[in-house]
């Protein structure tokens, strides 16, 4: 009988160490989720500090969706390419910026109006000179 007893507390106590293994498994499962989310949550907040709130997420989602569908791409795909085409047009639109400038600082300063087209001219005219140093 009292063997019994022994081989039952010990069967009781390698299940509770089996289940306290698996339970320290989960909380370390657990903490990584939690560390994963956190991150997740900071840079949500970093994005609502820019101005980005669940309504320009949603047009974003629906701009990708429209733009990918009339490409024929759907999901991940379209949002690569969105990304992709953001990235290499962002350039172009800073140049164009640029060109602005000169034609704005053109007309300030001295009070005649640059053309676009003499703006960028001598934009391209400064990078050239810049180039050839």
């Amino acid at each position: 009988m009292l063997e019994e007893a022994c081989a039952t507390v010990d069967l009781k106590k390698a299940n509770a160490e089996l289940r306290c293994d698996q339970l320290q498994s989960d909380i370390t499962a657990l903490e990584v989720r939690l560390s994963q989310n956190s991150q997740k949550l900071r840079d949500l907040d970093n994005l609502r500090a820019l101005g980005f709130q669940l309504a320009e997420f949603r047009m974003l989602r629906d701009i990708i969706t429209e733009v990918g569908e009339e490409r024929g791409i759907i999901g991940n795909e379209a949002v690569k390419d969105f990304f992709e085409d953001l990235r290499k047009y962002y350039y172009d639109y800073l140049r164009e910026m640029v060109i602005l400038a000169f034609q704005f600082v053109s007309m300030s300063s001295n009070n005649t109006y640059w053309s676009h087209e003499d703006a960028k001219r001598d934009y391209y005219r400064r990078v050239n000179s810049e180039l050839q140093k």
